[in-house]
């Protein structure tokens, strides 16, 4: 029974943004195709979900491969913070809430 003394929490489902984490988690230094190549995401959702953990501090962009401008150019990023099995998920608008640690992000205001 969820709630009682003891009880593990269950880690989320195999949702597509929990497989990019998971393959973050692997990888620590990848690129979207490492990323897209071990978990069944849409790229748009990636690209959203990498924004959302950079702004939070969770990943870097390290690099690249290639020279910009070239055809195989790609971003280079790393995990940074690594706080559990569980994916941090979208909160509100552009904030994050870390399941594995209790941190909520809130959204950034931003500037008028």
């Amino acid at each position: 029974m969820a709630g009682k003394k003891g009880m593990r929490r269950k880690v989320a489902s195999r949702t597509a943004r929990q497989q990019a984490w998971q393959s973050m988690q692997i990888f620590i230094s990848f690129t979207t195709d490492d990323i897209l190549a071990t978990a069944d995401i849409k790229n748009s959702n990636l690209n959203k979900y990498l924004t959302l953990l950079r702004r939070h501090g969770y990943v870097d962009e390290t690099g690249q491969i290639g020279e910009s401008g070239q055809l195989h150019y790609r971003k280079l990023f790393e995990l940074v913070k690594d706080t559990g099995p569980t994916c941090p998920i979208a909160y509100r608008e552009s904030g994050l809430r870390d399941l594995n640690t209790g941190e909520v992000f809130e959204p950034e205001e931003e500037e008028v």
